[in-house]
Parts: structure tokens; C-alpha cells; sequence
């Protein structure tokens, strides 16, 4: 891949997630899989979740550290013809492959993020990190933050994931 469209898509990479509502954690621990749905912040080529400090996750995590991450953006069934273009393409056997294609078919993006993740021990970066979660998530909230990272800081496990590789998967029917 050449270095522009390596760059293209990092870059649509990282719109998807940062316009996903969660990213979907799956981790592996003694042959067995968990996933589990999590609040997520992108900063540079890291992502960043929270955590309690009990918990299958926790677990999980400290018996193997490597996750993937799924991140959906935009899904959406293509509602491209009216009824009369539909009926023309069913009673004409050559337009059933574009019937199925263009009809029968999802337009979606998504990210599949691979990667190690890694415990915060310094509060600083810790607080920068939960900052920047409630930033995306509770914006209009955010001149309050101090009571909620005062009252919970010390109970809360935030973890770092370095983007190690990704996967863009995209679909877009066109007439």
C-alpha cells in the first residue's frame, strides 16, 4: 500500500471511531472469548477505556492483555428505487443479480483495532484520559468534571491500547 492511501485509511480508520457510540472489546483467557462493550476515547494512536478494579474484564485482562476492538460507524439498508423500478427489475430474470446486489444488502463502515492493553498507573494521565471520555460523552457536563474523577479516582482502572493494526471493512451500494 503506498503511502497515501496507507495514510487515507488511518485516517478513515479513525473518523469511524471517533464517531462510534462504544467500541466491543474482545479478549481470550484459558479457551475462553469475551466481549464487552466499552466507552472509548481515541487519543493519537492509542485508545483509551475505564474500567472498576473487579470484574471478568479485569480477569481477562490480566491473563492476556491482547485485545480487538470492533468499532461500528454508519449502517444503513440502501433504499435506492420506487416500487416501479422494483417491479421491472423482479419480472425481468436479467436484473435479479442487481435486484439482490442493490436490494437485499446493508451499506455499512466499520474498524477492527488489534493491540496490548495496558494499565494507567499515574494519576495525571489517568485524569487527562477520563477528561477526555467525558468530553465525548457527557460534553455539557464537562465544568462539573472534578466532582466525579475526585470521588472515583482511586477506584477506577484505565486502560491503554496502542493501535498495533487495523482493519476498515466498507460497503456502499451505488445505482
Amino acid at each position: 500500500m503506498t503511502d497515501i492511501k496507507a495514510i487515507e485509511k488511518r485516517y478513515q480508520a479513525y473518523q469511524i471511531i471517533d464517531r462510534a457510540e462504544y467500541g466491543l472489546i474482545s479478549m481470550a483467557s484459558n479457551n475462553e472469548a469475551y466481549g464487552v462493550p466499552m466507552s472509548i476515547i481515541r487519543l493519537g494512536d492509542s485508545l483509551y477505556f475505564h474500567t472498576g478494579q473487579k470484574g471478568k474484564n479485569i480477569d481477562f485482562l490480566k491473563e492476556n492483555p491482547r485485545v480487538s476492538i470492533s468499532f461500528i460507524g454508519e449502517v444503513e439498508v440502501p433504499d435506492l428505487y420506487d416500487k416501479n423500478q422494483i417491479e421491472e427489475m423482479v419480472t425481468d430474470p436479467s436484473k435479479h443479480g442487481k435486484f439482490v446486489n442493490t436490494v437485499f444488502t446493508t451499506n455499512f463502515e466499520s474498524v477492527i483495532v488489534n493491540g496490548d492493553a495496558e494499565l494507567l498507573l499515574e494519576d495525571k494521565e489517568k485524569i487527562e484520559v477520563m477528561r477526555a471520555i467525558c468530553q465525548k460523552y457527557t460534553p455539557n457536563m464537562i465544568d462539573y468534571f472534578d466532582i466525579p474523577i475526585t470521588r472515583s479516582l482511586n477506584i477506577t482502572n484505565v486502560y491503554k491500547v496502542s493501535i498495533e493494526n487495523f482493519k476498515v471493512r466498507s460497503k456502499k451500494v451505488k445505482v
